[in-house]
């Protein structure tokens, strides 16, 4: 194709059917018509492939054999379009994800007026018809180690309206220039299976000057976010592991030495908060992935003497 601006659009599925299918609904109902829709499927086995198949043939459908992971799954939807599409931008989208019938042209607008802008996002709700925020973009603090979607579980009463630069976007919805992507070489596969890939792309972005934006009116939902919900072991270990990457990987010296002093404080806070919510069954899932990347982060620096 030949299109002056259009979308390579990558979701990455796994194992959930309705999901996807509504995905895929809320991205067809776009006004804005210039776009390629990628599903990476990772290893489903509920019959995602052939309800996608059925439904949206125009898909183009890459069906792995095993599950890649967040960074791996997506960077083969990228690869695709890369062979497949003369695309201009990619958005990424959670399975679990809708798309504002305008989301679209309000990006590719943004895009197209202020080249300052490499990497951005939209205002994200937890559900569908709800006032509740999930993001309205992400906060990075190197020094403490904080990072957390802005506004996440309060009520929107217009106090997130203003456009502006944020530290970084969530990959359940985030558009990218194709140039920057593939400055960037893709998503880091090291965050594997999953967890800060998303924050790590748009810090290295930062890295090599470029910014990120948050833009209100591009509306979207993501019903996969965690508030109120229970954390999931496995999830929750590997956030923790990739999280010391993460931090060795954007962090200056002195930031690493403040993010080192405040990791105990850290430690007790995030423990806190899983006992008062009843996940404290949780807690041990933190310290073994604490321990995996510690480990990790030695073998690296072992390898690379």
């Amino acid at each position: 194709m030949n299109k002056n601006n259009l979308v390579a659009i990558i979701v990455l599925s796994h194992n959930k059917k309705n999901d996807i299918l509504e995905c895929l609904d809320s991205i067809y109902n776009q006004d804005y018509k210039e776009f390629e829709a990628i599903v990476v499927d990772n290893a489903s086995s509920d019959g995602s492939l052939e309800a996608i198949s059925s439904k949206f043939p125009s898909v183009h459908l890459i069906k792995n054999k095993q599950n890649l992971g967040a960074s791996a799954g997506r960077n083969t939807g990228w690869r695709y379009a890369e062979n497949k599409l003369n695309y201009k931008y990619l958005l990424f989208l959670d399975d679990d994800a809708l798309i504002d019938k305008f989301f679209l042209t309000k990006l590719v607008e943004l895009f197209s007026n202020n080249r300052q802008v490499e990497v951005a996002c939209g205002k994200t709700y937890t559900n569908v018809n709800s006032n509740i925020i999930m993001s309205a973009g992400i906060s990075v603090n190197l020094y403490t180690g904080f990072v957390y979607d802005i506004g996440a579980g309060k009520n929107d009463n217009g106090q997130y309206n203003q456009p502006r630069y944020v530290s970084a976007c969530g990959c359940f919805g985030v558009m990218i220039r194709r140039e920057l992507f593939s400055k960037l070489d893709g998503f880091d596969e090291r965050f594997s299976p999953y967890g800060w890939e998303d924050v790590n792309l748009c810090l290295q972005a930062k890295k090599l000057g470029y910014k990120t934006y948050y833009l209100p009116e591009a509306i979207m939902i993501h019903k996969g976010t965690n508030l109120g919900r229970k954390p999931s072991p496995v999830y929750e270990k590997s956030k923790v592991k990739n999280f010391l990457l993460l931090m060795k990987l954007n962090a200056n010296w002195l930031q690493k030495i403040c993010f080192t002093l405040f990791l105990p404080i850290r430690g007790v806070i995030l423990a806190t908060k899983l006992i008062f919510n009843g996940n404290a069954k949780i807690i041990p899932e933190h310290f073994k992935g604490l321990i995996q990347g510690i480990h990790y982060l030695k073998i690296s620096a072992k390898s690379n003497r």
